[in-house]
């Protein structure tokens, strides 16, 4: 979808310099945004966990809108900006928090977060949420890399304090 300026904007624009990579995305994206087993609150606080991870503004200004309209507590998303584990999760939202922050510190998940997780959402959805985490990732790569930064602040939401290399 095309925006007033020709661009296709966000991280779509950094792959327009590899055509058949923007191609091939396009229904990868559609599923890690729609189709996932996860419900959109916690498919959404994962993509808030990785944003954070990679102090990636653009990305949290899309999706803390999102993750709060599907139900992520407000005080949750604003823990999470400010780089903390957030008090009064939901037990599903503990063991996907868990889970990702273990993953991402120590590339490696315990057998105590694994079990949480599965415990809590399912293997199916336990391999949706480590793929949604890695699309995110890369999703967060491209916009760092074509250095996409919001235009504007969209409404009351938590923000997400940006570290600039």
């Amino acid at each position: 979808m095309e925006t007033a300026d020709g661009s296709l904007g966000g991280p779509f624009d950094a792959t327009l310099r590899a055509p058949e990579l923007a191609r091939r995305l396009a229904p990868v994206s559609d599923y890690f945004r729609q189709g996932t087993m996860l419900d959109d609150r916690l498919n959404e606080f994962a993509i808030l966990i990785i944003a954070r991870y990679w102090h990636c503004a653009f990305e949290w200004e899309i999706h803390c809108p999102r993750a709060i309209a599907a139900g992520l507590p407000r005080a949750v998303a604003q823990a999470v900006a400010d780089g903390a584990r957030p008090d009064g999760m939901r037990d599903d939202e503990a063991a996907v928090y868990d889970l990702l922050s273990e993953l991402l510190a120590r590339h490696a998940i315990g057998d105590p977060a694994f079990d949480a997780a599965r415990r809590q959402l399912g293997e199916s959805r336990l391999v949706d949420l480590v793929g949604v985490a890695g699309y995110y990732m890369l999703v967060a790569m491209m916009l760092k890399t074509a250095n996409v930064e919001p235009a504007e602040l969209h409404g009351d939401f938590p923000r997400l304090a940006v570290r600039h290399a």
